[in-house]
C-alpha cells in the first residue's frame, strides 16, 4: 500500500510538473525572446495555478515541491541560454505556494494568498538574489535608477512610490487572480473525477 501511495505522489508530482516545465519552455522561452513586459508575472501566476490545481487534486503535503523539482529537471533541458535564473523562481514558487497551503489546504483563500506570493517573487527574485550575492550596495543601486527614473518621468518623488505601490498592487492582485483560478479548476476536476468513479 505504501508503494501504491508512492508511485501515486510522484505520478501526479510528474504529471503537473512536466506540464508545468513544458509550458515554461515554449511559453516561456517565447515570450522572453519577444521581450515581452512582465512576462516572468504572468508564467509565475500560471505556475502557481497549477500547483494549487494540484493540490486540490492530490492533497498531500509535499507534492508541490516535488512537482518543482520535476518542472525544474525539465527548465534544464530548455534550449535557452540562462536557465539557472528561471530554475530558481520555479523552486521558490513551489516552496512558496506549498508553505501557503501547508496547514489550510488549497482553498480559494489560500489559493489566492499563494498565487500573489508567487507573482510578487518572480518581480523581488532579482532585487533579493542580487542583493544576497552582492551585498547591500545593490539597494543603492536600485535606489538611483528609480530616481533616475522620477526625474526621467518628472514625477516628484511621493508619485514615483505611489507609482511603485500601484505596480506591485497590480502584480499582487493578478498573481492572486491566477490563485483562484487554479483553486476552481482543482475543485472542479476533483469533482469530475468523483462523478467518473461513481
Amino acid at each position: 500500500m505504501r508503494n501504491l501511495e508512492t508511485y501515486r505522489f510522484w505520478g501526479y508530482a510528474a504529471t503537473f510538473g512536466a506540464l508545468w516545465g513544458a509550458v515554461e519552455i515554449t511559453v516561456g522561452s517565447f515570450l522572453h525572446a519577444l521581450r515581452i513586459p512582465f512576462s516572468g508575472v504572468v508564467l509565475a501566476g500560471f505556475g502557481a495555478a497549477l500547483l494549487i490545481a494540484l493540490r486540490r487534486v492530490f492533497p498531500v503535503p509535499g507534492v508541490m515541491i516535488a512537482a518543482g523539482l520535476v518542472c525544474a529537471g525539465v527548465k534544464l533541458l530548455s534550449p535557452a541560454g540562462a536557465v539557472v535564473g528561471p530554475m530558481v523562481a520555479i523552486l521558490a514558487e513551489s516552496l512558496l505556494v506549498e508553505a501557503t497551503v501547508r496547514w489550510r489546504g488549497a482553498t480559494i483563500l489560500s489559493g489566492s494568498v499563494a498565487g500573489a506570493s508567487a507573482a510578487l517573487w518572480s518581480v523581488l527574485q532579482k532585487l533579493v538574489t542580487q542583493t544576497l550575492f552582492f551585498g547591500m550596495p545593490v539597494l543603492g543601486i536600485y535606489q538611483g535608477i528609480a530616481r533616475q527614473a522620477e526625474r526621467t518621468l518628472r514625477l516628484p518623488a511621493s508619485e514615483g512610490l505611489a507609482a511603485v505601490g500601484l505596480f506591485l498592487s497590480i502584480v499582487v492582485i493578478g498573481g492572486a487572480m491566477f490563485g483562484v483560478v487554479g483553486a476552481w479548476v482543482g475543485k472542479a476536476t476533483c469533482r469530475r473525477l468523483v462523478q467518473a468513479e461513481s
